[in-house]
């Protein structure tokens, strides 16, 4: 029932005349936020104030409807080697400071923003158009929400079906261990180090629960959290994983004699997340599944059947259309430091 929500619920409107004026054909939509918005049946005019939303409308095929991104897609190299048209999009500024005037003048139908997205009341007041909310922390619901918004269907279903055959790897993987390993992850942010984490409800918070691994940093609400050196030692993770926004090595942290007492430590179960290609693991975007298979692959060793570096390589071909050297695909996914 959750997932209804995300759904198209109905046509509203064929294109009617009335005085000699056209009625533009709409229909209804219930948003991630569960607002009902009247939208056009034909969406081809919208603008994203996410990259992650706006990395799964290019995948999907659907850059050609996108009048406006924000700025860090428009920086992004890997992005623009996917689509090379993002580099002629309008600018609307960065997701935190979008710029209103210049969203106006893309003439947007509509605009695409995060379930999260805290200015939504600002959006909606200044823009006077249907804000569409997506929670992009279910890629796999996102994913179908967005190609039904911009008729992608038939290229949705296809990333859904491959996630739900990997989810089906994952959890077979992980039903029957007998342990749950607790990991940590070590964000980088406030204290900086291993001493800020994100919390239980962070993207990784949810990647770990999916993955059969227990997230120790039981924090309530999103984004990060400082941990004091006490705390993290009486968590005694098993594993350690490193975000990519971490500043410490694995090195540093293995030779550190604050933290020589931890399992992980100890059994070397230390990981810098991946970089991913368009944007890093542990992230809310179209490369999660891939984040996922990694995960579960360090929380339980050699107990996925496949070859990680090759579904790498493969989902990067079918859905990217990029073909990466063994070199890049080791810099990707196996981060050495």
């Amino acid at each position: 029932m959750k997932k209804i929500l995300s759904v198209v619920i109905a046509v509203a409107v064929l294109v009617v005349y009335c005085g000699g004026q056209t009625i533009a054909a709409t229909r209804t939509i219930i948003d991630d936020k569960g607002r009902s918005l009247q939208i056009p049946v034909v969406l081809d005019r919208v603008v994203s104030v996410s990259s992650y939303i706006t990395f799964t409308t290019i995948v999907l095929g659907g850059g050609d409807k996108l009048v406006g991104v924000e700025t860090s897609c428009l920086n992004n190299k890997n992005l623009n080697k996917i689509y090379p048209e993002v580099a002629q999009k309008p600018d609307i500024g960065y997701e935190d400071t979008p710029n209103y005037e210049g969203i106006l003048k893309t003439n947007p139908q509509a605009i695409l923003t995060t379930s999260w997205d805290k200015k939504l009341k600002t959006l909606e007041s200044k823009l006077k158009l249907p804000i569409i909310c997506i929670n992009m922390d279910d890629t796999r619901a996102s994913t179908k929400f967005i190609g039904d918004l911009i008729g992608k269907q038939a290229e949705a279903k296809k990333y859904t079906d491959y996630y739900d055959e990997k989810m089906k790897i994952i959890n077979e993987a992980v039903s029957n261990q007998p342990t749950r390993p607790k990991v940590y992850i070590a964000a980088g942010y406030g204290k900086g180090g291993l001493q800020t984490t994100w919390t239980k409800s962070s993207t990784w918070g949810k990647d770990v629960a999916a993955c059969g691994g227990t997230y120790v940093a039981n924090f309530k609400g999103g984004g990060t959290r400082n941990v004091s050196e006490e705390q993290l030692l009486n968590w005694n993770p098993d594993v350690l994983i490193l975000d990519q926004s971490c500043f410490e090595s694995k090195k540093s942290v293995m030779n550190d004699v604050r933290w020589a007492s931890l399992n992980a430590i100890k059994s070397k179960a230390v990981y810098r997340g991946p970089d991913g290609y368009i944007s890093t693991f542990g992230r809310p975007h179209i490369e999660a599944i891939l984040s996922r298979l990694w995960l579960t692959d360090k929380l339980f060793p050699g107990k996925l059947d496949l070859d990680i570096m090759k579904v790498a390589d493969d989902f990067y071909q079918e859905f990217y259309g990029v073909k990466l050297s063994n070199k890049e695909l080791r810099d990707r996914m196996m981060p050495e430091n």
